[in-house]
């Protein structure tokens, strides 16, 4: 039996003659296709992976797409969700987007892609709104993903608050607690070094910058808290006190 033509050219590739991707880039490509393709939050991850490497590389320059305190211009509007994007360092990218694959993963089990969307990006904004409030009298500048990451948690967080969850502390750790718990230490802590630090810096113009910007944190929290207890308030207006979760 003879072979076409497409037949042979996929048998001289399978045989190493052709242009053919060696076995190991072609496994690696095809996990990352079903990273990408598993979730939003992996495809956000990849997103920020790779805006990252555009700075490093000089293909983006952190500057005009991050959120500055110092002026409100026509650039202030796009930065609101741009700054989102950029990272200061490595690590502070490796700690976000850990933190992302764990909630974001965990948020998309029962949440649409809307709902997902809405709670990370708009955490972001009412983040950078109220980074800016705070911070409006100083030149300091405003980036990282974890205003959104911060909306994840307490969206995540209020609709499961009497779940029992396992949380990895520093990433090593493992502890059991309630899922109210969760969010009551993060949001205490944030309060704390928003009032503790970031207020103080923010007031003071010889003060040094502030690396941590626990306001924008604050804007995640409270939004996401926010979509939550919407949610719920339709959910219960449509169908009574009955919990459901949509599931993909």
């Amino acid at each position: 039996m003879g072979l076409s033509d497409r037949d042979y050219m996929r048998n001289d590739r399978s045989r190493g003659n052709g242009s053919a991707m060696p076995p190991q880039l072609t496994e690696l490509k095809r996990k990352f296709l079903n990273f990408w393709r598993h979730s939003l939050a992996n495809k956000l991850i990849v997103i920020n992976t790779a805006v990252f490497l555009a700075q490093l590389a000089g293909i983006v320059n952190p500057h005009w797409f991050a959120l500055h305190a110092g002026t409100l211009d026509a650039q202030t509007i796009p930065g609101l969700l741009t700054y989102g994007f950029l990272h200061g360092s490595v690590l502070h990218l490796a700690f976000n987007m850990l933190a992302l694959y764990f909630l974001g993963n965990s948020v998309e089990r029962f949440a649409d892609k809307k709902t997902f969307l809405t709670a990370y990006l708009g955490g972001s904004v009412a983040g950078g709104l109220l980074w800016l409030f705070i911070n409006g009298g100083t030149y300091s500048s405003l980036v990282g993903a974890s205003a959104g990451i911060c909306a994840l948690l307490s969206y995540f967080c209020v609709l499961n608050r009497g779940t029992l969850i396992q949380l990895l502390l520093f990433y090593i750790i493992p502890v059991r607690m309630y899922a109210w718990m969760l969010y009551t230490i993060v949001f205490g802590l944030t309060l704390f070094g928003l009032f503790f630090w970031e207020i103080p810096a923010a007031k003071d113009p010889a003060g040094t910058a502030q690396i941590i910007g626990h306001s924008a944190h604050l804007g995640g929290l409270l939004f996401g808290a926010g979509i939550a207890r919407l949610a719920e308030f339709l959910r219960n207006r449509r169908y009574g006190n009955v919990r459901y979760f949509n599931r993909k």
